[in-house]
Order: structure tokens, then sequence, then C-alpha cells
């Protein structure tokens, strides 16, 4: 099966031309183009039509794309890592591997230990949330030189930096069945 851009050219359109000849964007077949998406439903119809050819047919040319584990590793361990973030950036724990899960999910394994990595990293922020708005409350019982917010929050910048840490030896050790946890919010 021919390439969407091979058979475009071969049937002389421009990438406007077929974008007017389907009523999909520009953008959208421009994506179809470069392989980072695949046709579905009417967007496939209307290429099909435009192309005089079966949908079926013009389906079976898109083919997922596999990843090589070393791939998929390094993709895991950047998700894992990046959410170190909380180090310099609130919640950045959940964003920056939130962003990476997103680009990088390309494969069934990555997908599944970049919602791992998630949870455990949403589950993490709000314990700690919980922790902190609840320390002052107790930190007037208790009588110590140091405001008990502060040994919570720095004890929970240890424990996630370690978890971190644990989980990035697992994923070089390519055990990625990590903290199966009952709960799972991604």
């Amino acid at each position: 099966m021919k390439s969407i851009k091979s058979r475009r050219e071969e049937l002389g359109f421009t990438q406007q031309t077929l974008s007017e000849a389907t009523g999909l964007s520009l953008r959208t077949i421009q994506r179809f183009e470069s392989g980072n998406k695949e046709p579905k439903g009417h967007s496939l119809n209307a290429l099909a039509k435009a192309f005089n050819i079966n949908p079926a047919d013009l389906k079976r040319g898109f083919q997922p794309i596999e990843n090589s584990k070393e791939d998929e590793q390094l993709s895991i361990s950047f998700i894992n890592l990046s959410a170190l973030g909380f180090i310099i950036f609130p919640f950045g724990n959940i964003l920056f591997p939130y962003l990476l899960w997103k680009r990088k999910r390309t494969s069934k394994a990555t997908d599944k230990a970049g919602r791992k990595i998630l949870n455990i990293q949403i589950l993490w922020t709000l314990l700690l949330s919980m922790l902190l708005i609840i320390a002052p409350f107790l930190d007037n019982r208790l009588d110590d030189s140091m405001p008990l917010i502060l040994i919570v929050l720095f004890s929970m910048m240890v424990i996630n930096f370690i978890v971190i840490l644990y989980t990035a030896s697992l994923i070089r050790k390519d055990q990625l069945e990590f903290f199966n946890l009952p709960i799972r919010l991604i």
C-alpha cells in the first residue's frame, strides 16, 4: 500500500487541492502524511473517495509505529525522571511527565508505564497537600524548634526523590511492572 503522500503526488494533487477535495483541513492532511495521525471515520472515507480506492485498502496502509525496546525504555525513563520537576516547579512532578507521556505513548508499554508514573505522582501530590494542610494544626500541639510543616515538606520531597530513583533503577533493569497501585487516576 502506498502512503497518502505518494498516492497524492501520483494523482497530481497538492496538499491544498487534496484538502479541498476531501473537505479536510490542510493541517489534517499534513498529519496524515507525516504518519502522526491515522485517518478514521469521515476522514478515512473522504480520502478513499478522493483517491478512488476502498477505505479498507487505505486503512491497511497505516500500521502502528513499533518502537524498539530501547526507545520504549528511554521514553519511560524520561517520563519518570521528568517527575523531578517538583524540585523547581510546583506540580512539575505531574505536568512534565504528563506532557512527555502524551507525546511518547505510541507503544503499549510506554503508555502503561507512563500512567503508573503519573498515578504515583498524583497520589504523592495529594498526600503532600493533605499533610501540609494538617501540619499547622498539629504544630501547635508539638513543642519543637523546627516547624512541622518544613519537616513534612522535606520528608515528602525525600520520599518522592527515592521513589523516582527506585523506579529509574527498575526501568534500567527492564522491570516495567512496578508500583501496581489499586488506585488509578489516569
